[in-house]
């Protein structure tokens, strides 16, 4: 995770950056999160959000109901892809606006979610939610950070 020591130095990094990113998913996730899913979500959140926004960089401004319509979206997308085919979710990651990106995260995800102590905190349900809502962070940013891709 970047330069910091600990979650909660990144955490203040992310909020001197002017988001409230992680309070505003925590509002509207926690159908799909407990509390301590989602606080092993959030170091990926960090992970994620620091990759595409750089320690010391202005937060882009995010419509917290255009997050909350995308998380449910990407939610609904990858349970139907997962639920379909093995290719079909291939579809689901290549359709993505940084493909290469979401492969990378979906790959650190998976393999630190095996690893203690998440292993005891994310069961396979959380895992897909985690890595479905970390999509719809990553889809809002690059909509932001690079508005002509649309």
């Amino acid at each position: 995770m970047a330069p910091f020591v600990t979650a909660e130095a990144a955490l203040e990094e992310l909020e001197r950056s002017g988001t409230t990113i992680v309070v505003d998913l925590a509002g509207f996730t926690e159908d799909h999160l407990d509390k301590e899913q989602f606080s092993c979500f959030t170091v990926f959140l960090l992970k994620l959000w620091f990759a595409m926004v750089p320690p010391g960089v202005r937060a882009p401004f995010i419509d917290v109901e255009e997050l909350a319509d995308r998380c449910d979206n990407e939610l609904f997308e990858f349970a139907e892809a997962m639920a379909t085919s093995p290719n079909r979710v291939e579809e689901y990651l290549a359709a993505a606006s940084q493909p290469g990106l979401l492969r990378a995260v979906y790959g650190m995800v998976l393999e630190e979610a095996k690893q203690e102590p998440l292993r005891h905190c994310l069961d396979a349900p959380a895992v897909a939610n985690s890595l479905s809502l970390l999509k719809a962070v990553m889809e809002e940013l690059d909509h932001h950070l690079r508005p002509s891709r649309g």
